[in-house]
């Protein structure tokens, strides 16, 4: 809540960035890292930052230390921000799916992200391969592949049509 204040207050642009400077010298140390704080540091950055100073600040939450780096809900983050984004786009996003379920194994909100957000930029062998991990791993599916590859199809011939 404090650093929400003091980011608020820093709202002027200026050549040194406070709210960044306390970040990186004294929250995001090893000493006081958490998630919660490379929440905040990811906030800061798609508020007051670019889509590279964003994506940088994702990529260091989801380093290899043991912080972070298996947070399904920041790999969904990360995953639904690189689609946004045009500077990224969605090949970065497809790259970040896959580290994703690497790093989040078991969370089926990460797989579902194919079907998704990802959609569009996956195709049908890539997207019956995550399928068929879900169903491998367990995880509970509720569509079929074969009515919901139907109903894209069905989707994609209407939006060609239009």
């Amino acid at each position: 809540m404090f650093l929400t204040l003091f980011a608020w207050k820093e709202t002027r642009l200026g050549v040194d960035d406070r709210v960044r400077t306390l970040l990186h010298d004294t929250i995001l140390t090893k000493a006081h890292d958490c998630a919660t704080s490379r929440v905040f540091a990811i906030r800061h950055e798609m508020r007051s930052g670019n889509a590279h100073s964003t994506r940088a600040a994702f990529e260091h939450a989801l380093a290899d230390d043991d912080t972070s780096k298996h947070n399904m809900g920041l790999w969904v983050s990360y995953i639904r921000y690189c689609r946004a984004t045009k500077e990224l786009g969605g090949p970065k996003a497809k790259e970040v799916f896959y580290r994703a379920i690497q790093r989040c194994p078991w969370s089926k909100d990460v797989f579902m992200e194919a079907f998704g957000t990802l959609v569009r930029d996956l195709d049908s062998a890539e997207l019956r391969s995550v399928y068929s991990t879900l169903y491998e791993k367990g995880l509970r599916v509720h569509v079929e592949m074969d009515e919901f590859v139907g109903r894209w199809k069905e989707e994609a011939r209407r939006r060609k049509q239009q």
